[in-house]
């Protein structure tokens, strides 16, 4: 076991410089970069290993939300440039929806028409 008897947050300390922090809370910290070594998985139990990154829901990449859905959202905060997949694509669908102009749900616009 490692832990403190105290509400104090956990340091792991090397050179005089705390590189993980555990606060009293449970919430953890990694200091400056970080390698990781096999595969990833957040909020899931379960992954596939055909890929590095497992997430069990959507995930913001520079600014920009990537999610998936059967439709163009109808509620919630979208900013232009944010993109739902396509969950279940047919011949004749789209591959999937991006916002075009920012706003509770945004304006939407189709893209990526599939051949028949």
């Amino acid at each position: 076991k490692l832990g403190t008897w105290t509400t104090s947050n956990l340091e792991i300390i090397t050179d005089d410089t705390t590189r993980i922090e555990v606060s009293a809370s449970g919430e953890i910290t990694l200091k400056n970069k970080v390698h990781i070594e096999g595969k990833v998985g957040i909020g899931v139990k379960n992954f596939q290993n055909d890929v590095d990154l497992t997430v069990a829901g959507p995930v913001r990449i520079q600014n920009k939300k990537f999610d998936t859905g059967t439709h163009p959202p109808t509620t919630g905060p979208y900013l232009s440039g944010d993109i739902v997949w396509n969950a279940d694509p047919q011949p004749t669908g789209y591959v999937g929806w991006i916002c075009v102009r920012p706003g509770s749900p945004g304006e939407w616009k189709a893209f990526g028409l599939i051949q028949n």
